[in-house]
């Protein structure tokens, strides 16, 4: 199990966005290169909603080649999330039992039987990626992400950046995402792609 620990942030445009990931205080941190990575996104539920009922987010994401199912369950840190992934191309019965076996709540294979699981919404953007390392040592991946929410009717637009700490400090990610959120006028977005595209037809 991991701990996922990050901050959104909504933007106008791919064109703000690509001014903000071109700042001068983030080329100073950037230990890596920035990457291109095109991103689908499928969420699942049952049809009572058992696992958003309990703020389970189970989503199945194509990461450029890779398949990756992931189950995120919440933690007293509104910032943070519970997150256990494995490498699959779908939620069968298999992957589900590999999730539990790595932490994920055994209540998960009662609940979402794979007969059961529906695809209510979904994703699809493309990634810049790239890490950055604090003088403190911490580190965190920062990304922009621009593409579209769909549910089974609906799209919506979308334009975010994203800072998810790696390791270390949450207070060093914190200072730095603050000040760069100051510098371009910033709003944090309180809500996962998830929640947004939960509530398009």
């Amino acid at each position: 199990m991991a701990k996922e620990f990050e901050i959104k942030y909504h933007l106008d445009s791919a064109a703000q966005l690509q001014r903000v990931l071109s700042d001068s205080a983030i080329a100073a941190f950037l230990q890596t290169p920035w990457a291109q990575i095109p991103m689908k996104t499928t969420y699942f539920d049952t049809p009572e909603r058992a696992l958003s009922q309990r703020h389970w987010t189970l989503r199945h994401r194509l990461e450029g080649t890779r398949h990756v199912l992931c189950l995120k369950t919440p933690t007293l840190d509104e910032l943070a999330r519970n997150e256990f992934e494995v490498e699959a191309t779908c939620p069968d019965r298999a992957a589900l039992a590999q999730l539990c076996r790595i932490g994920a709540p055994e209540e998960l294979l009662e609940l979402a039987a794979p007969e059961r699981l529906l695809a209510v919404c979904g994703a699809k953007f493309q990634r810049q990626v790239a890490t950055v390392r604090f003088p403190d040592g911490s580190s965190a991946a920062i990304s922009g992400d621009v593409g579209i929410l769909h549910g089974t009717e609906q799209t919506m637009d979308f334009c975010e950046m994203e800072l998810e700490l790696n390791s270390g400090s949450q207070d060093a990610m914190l200072e730095f995402a603050d000040k760069l959120a100051a510098v371009y006028g910033l709003k944090t977005e309180p809500k996962s792609k998830f929640a947004r595209a939960r509530v398009l037809r």
